[in-house]
């Protein structure tokens, strides 16, 4: 992967500003910095090397992956000042990689205010000098409502987790040796995350140098949720032995069914079924993320005419209301379980049908339209 050499600098309020070695005329900076400009253009340009771009979004992602892929360099080196700037690196990861989710939606996303908003998507002839960006911690809430199924790893543990070891190391001066290394778990977790929201390749995004520390920070973060998932497994076993304690054994079922009733009251296929909890086997509703319909019905897409509504769910949430047990996604995915559900194909929705009756009727219109000009082209022969 070609990688440009860049260093950031991350100040009060979280403000960034890119360096000169990769070319950019512009300072971008974020946490209600400011970002200034040369003088205001006929559209907005990004200046990335040798190359201008008009995507903010392509600004963004080298930033984030310049600035993971050096945290990770610098973490490998044990010296301070190494890991002074491996934890200045990695808040300016997470940082930029959840303006990335925003931006890919819409660059006024990432902005503080109105006006900022306005001069980043629609005035892109003004400058950028009093244009204020959104705080690490304001970006990863807007990317979690943005994205209400969102991967566990955006919760605000992991973010406010690197965000505050590049405080303090970028205003402090200070790194907590302890809690490196789980920062930097924190960060691939974050990342990795940002990515999968915007489908980008993480072998796109990371550098080969850098592929068996991001391993076995993955693999330690992996060991850490499995150790969360023992512990709330075994917390809603002790809840749910208290809960039927006293219940006479030919009433347990009963409350179980009375306890279930709360939980099961928000079932709505495909977005929420039931499924059986996997300590007390009572009917859990199991949140999920459920893929769009594919309505763009194109001959190259469809060569034999027949569109399909292709459609898949994917576990979100879990939740028990009989013994009192939540799981996330990434908990999901290492419990046995839920292997059955992991991806599911699903019908397809209202919309995928209406939309291919409408591409129905197009294709209807179409050919006779052209059976009209061939008569009228016999017609004239």
């Amino acid at each position: 992967m070609t990688m440009y050499a860049a260093r950031s600098n991350s100040g009060e309020n979280g403000i960034m500003h890119a360096d000169p070695a990769i070319g950019s005329e512009h300072a971008v900076s974020s946490g209600h910095g400011r970002m200034s400009s040369p003088a205001p253009e006929s559209s907005r340009s990004w200046r990335l090397g040798s190359a201008d771009s008009s995507s903010l979004t392509v600004h963004l992602r080298l930033a984030a992956m310049t600035a993971a892929n050096e945290a990770l360099r610098k973490f490998g080196d044990t010296s301070p000042p190494a890991a002074l700037w491996a934890a200045t690196a990695a808040g300016v990861a997470v940082e930029t990689a959840l303006k990335l989710c925003l931006a890919t939606a819409n660059p006024a996303f990432i902005a503080a205010n109105v006006d900022s908003g306005i001069r980043l998507d629609v005035r892109a002839d003004e400058p950028l000098d009093t244009i204020r960006t959104l705080t690490g911690q304001e970006a990863a809430r807007a990317v979690r409502l943005l994205h209400p199924h969102h991967p566990s790893g955006l919760s605000g543990r992991h973010v406010d987790l690197v965000l505050g070891l590049r405080n303090a190391a970028a205003h402090l001066g200070y790194v907590d040796p302890e809690h490196t290394s789980e920062g930097m778990q924190a960060m691939v977790v974050v990342v990795q995350a940002c990515l999968k929201l915007i489908d980008e390749d993480p072998e796109d995004f990371w550098d080969d140098e850098n592929a068996t520390l991001l391993e076995y920070l993955e693999a330690e973060e992996t060991e850490r949720t499995q150790l969360d998932l023992e512990l709330r497994k075994a917390e809603a076993h002790r809840r749910y032995d208290q809960r039927i304690a006293d219940i006479p054994a030919a009433q347990v079922e009963q409350v179980r069914a009375v306890l279930a009733a709360p939980v099961l009251r928000v079932i709505s296929p495909p977005e929420v079924v039931v499924h059986p909890c996997p300590v007390c086997y009572s009917a859990g509703a199991l949140f999920r993320y459920v893929t769009d319909s594919d309505t763009d019905f194109t001959g190259s897409q469809y060569p034999d005419n027949h569109p399909r509504g292709e459609r898949f769910a994917y576990p979100d949430l879990f939740e028990c209301s009989v013994c009192g047990l939540s799981l996330t996604d990434s908990e999901m995915e290492l419990d046995g379980h839920f292997d059955d559900v992991l991806e599911e194909e699903v019908e397809p929705s209202e919309g995928f049908w209406r939309a291919l009756q409408d591409w129905k009727y197009d294709q209807e219109q179409e050919r006779a339209l052209e059976q009209s000009q061939l008569l009228i082209y016999e017609e004239l022969d």
